[in-house]
């Protein structure tokens, strides 16, 4: 028997409306700025232009790299499996049911605390105070049938 949780950022855009938007941006700084360098010879307008899409590029990028971020939550027979990707690095822990102790979210910012034998790990960052509660409260649930001691 296997139950599991997803929980990942909510992302607005796909990745091509993403690039489309960044697309049109640029295309209206263009436009705005090259008649000013061009007709009037205010050619620092232009360069304010291409250093403002630098800094969206850089924002979009930034963007980019955490849009899917996520956390995966498995509770098998061989364990509870957790597994996050963060800007692209994964991490991964198995820990022992029947150790396994959670602690809801203290208050708003609190993530969810899940602890076995001295190893501690965090969940719910991508995700409302209300999902992090209630996945506190559906893996306690679940670890309850298989605990040996506790919690």
């Amino acid at each position: 028997m296997q139950q599991e949780w997803m929980m990942r950022r909510n992302c607005a855009l796909t990745p091509r409306q993403f690039v489309m938007a960044y697309a049109l941006l640029c295309g209206l700084s263009l436009l705005a700025a090259l008649p000013f360098a061009v007709v009037g010879g205010a050619w620092v307008v232009l360069v304010y232009a291409v250093v403002e899409m630098a800094v969206a590029a850089a924002v979009f990028l930034h963007h980019a790299r955490h849009a899917t971020d996520r956390e995966h939550i498995a509770l098998t027979d061989s364990g509870l499996l957790i597994k996050s990707i963060d800007g692209g690095t994964a991490r991964q822990v198995l820990l022992e049911p029947c150790w396994v102790k959670v602690t809801p979210p203290a208050n708003a910012r609190a993530l969810v605390a899940v602890e076995a034998r001295g190893v501690k790990v965090c969940i719910g960052r991508h995700v409302s105070e209300a999902a992090r509660r209630r996945v506190a409260l559906e893996l306690r649930r679940e670890l309850q049938g298989r605990s040996l001691v506790a919690r």
